[in-house]
């Protein structure tokens, strides 16, 4: 079926750019890993920024998609706004629909790895924090008993703080 505002050519360039950010963000996540493996905070905020707005113009382009579900239910007869890709995918005519299951494809493996490579970072914040804070713990003597409660709430340790200590 043609319609005159060519609504189908729209969602295609919608969700190719949407596939294009997606890669972008999985690069992004893997640069992200190095910074987090040899502690780069500069690094890391840099990368912040960029998922910022890469965040950003994702959902800039899916607010472009959500616009343009209410002419599909018109020129394709669909019950509700809320259409899944899949619906449109049975109805569009060819080359969309070819056009539209590669893209799906690509966006599910994309956003598949993206949600892996993240998983794995927060796995490696997670580890490096704990590191720090086992160092903190064995720096100040947390890991003997070598502290103590006072009856007033205060913690008190068992050897003067390192700041004092002779090496």
């Amino acid at each position: 079926m043609k319609t005159d505002v060519q609504i189908e050519k729209l969602l295609g360039e919608i969700l190719a750019k949407h596939n294009a950010k997606g890669e972008s963000l999985l690069a992004l996540i893997k640069r992200e890993r190095r910074f987090i493996i040899h502690a780069d905070l500069e690094g890391l905020k840099s990368a912040t920024q960029e998922k910022i707005t890469l965040k950003e113009e994702i959902t800039s382009l899916e607010e472009l998609r959500l616009k343009l579900m209410p002419y599909f239910v018109k020129a394709y007869g669909f019950d509700s706004s809320a259409i899944q890709l899949n619906a449109i995918i049975e109805k569009v005519d060819e080359p969309y629909a070819t056009q539209y299951r590669k893209l799906q494809k690509k966006l599910r493996k994309t956003f598949n790895a993206i949600q892996r490579v993240h998983d794995g970072n927060k796995i490696l914040i997670r580890r490096s924090v704990a590191f720090q804070e086992q160092s903190f713990m064995l720096l100040y003597g947390l890991t003997n008993n070598q502290v103590r409660y006072e009856k007033n709430g205060h913690v008190t340790h068992d050897r003067k703080p390192l700041i004092d200590s002779v090496m």
